[in-house]
């Protein structure tokens, strides 16, 4: 295949329009956006990044006191943000937490699943308990919470 093909699709389901064209494919202004890990690393620069495109910003994360610092350093740039504290390992309390996350802006146009953990054993010296947290942190919470 030498090239792409050009397919402009207006209508993608029922209730959603596709945009008319590529320059505004990727606009995320007044979309709503949940960004899981806001409190730091890539979580925060991806939230960050995005209430400066003027999108309304949702941060998730454990760490209230840092969420509130975000909160206010990007609404002094002039976005719209809101946040909600929640330990995301705990399964119960992160499914609960959707009422609270749509509250503000409504249902979400983006999800981005940026909270995450890594394993810092060598394989050999893998807990159970250690694997079990990082695969429903990175791998079960992230699917269950985007649905």
């Amino acid at each position: 295949m030498t090239g792409y093909t050009n397919i402009s699709l207006t209508k993608f389901s029922n209730s959603v329009t596709m945009p008319e064209s590529r320059a505004n494919l990727f606009d995320v202004a007044s979309r709503i956006a949940v960004v899981t890990g806001a409190s730091s690393g890539i979580g925060l620069a991806l939230s960050q990044t995005l209430a400066r495109k003027g999108t309304n910003v949702v941060l998730v994360a454990r760490r209230a006191e840092l969420l509130k610092k975000e909160c206010d350093e990007i609404t002094k740039l002039g976005g719209s943000v809101h946040s909600v504290d929640v330990d995301l390992l705990d399964r119960h309390a992160a499914m609960a937490s959707y009422d609270r996350i749509c509250e503000p802006f409504g249902s979400p146009d983006i999800v981005i699943n940026a909270a995450g953990i890594n394993l810092r054993e060598s394989s050999d010296e893998v807990s159970w308990e250690s694997w079990d947290r990082t695969i429903s942190l990175n791998l079960s919470i992230p699917f269950f919470f985007s649905r």
